[in-house]
């Protein structure tokens, strides 16, 4: 590793453990969702959550499901 690597993730680490509960329950708030597969009934879905864990919608296709995180300006991940 070099030096500037070893303080970069130094700071990186030092700035997360500061993060309060509140911090965190926001983290990524805005920015990202996170697209979370299930089944119902016999039918697949894939539901939206904001970083808060609030949902902001469903579908039957995982492709509609980042479709519409990126309409929002949101960066989708997968939850599994």
């Amino acid at each position: 590793m070099t030096t500037k690597y070893t303080e970069t993730h130094r700071k990186i680490k030092d700035s997360l453990q500061s993060l309060t509960p509140q911090d965190f329950k926001s983290f990524g708030l805005g920015h990202i969702a996170y697209i979370r597969p299930y089944h119902f009934n016999g039918k697949d879905f894939f539901t939206v959550f904001a970083a808060n864990g609030n949902k902001l919608y469903t579908s039957d296709a995982i492709e509609d499901a980042v479709q519409l995180s990126r309409q929002d300006n949101l960066e989708p991940v997968t939850v599994h």
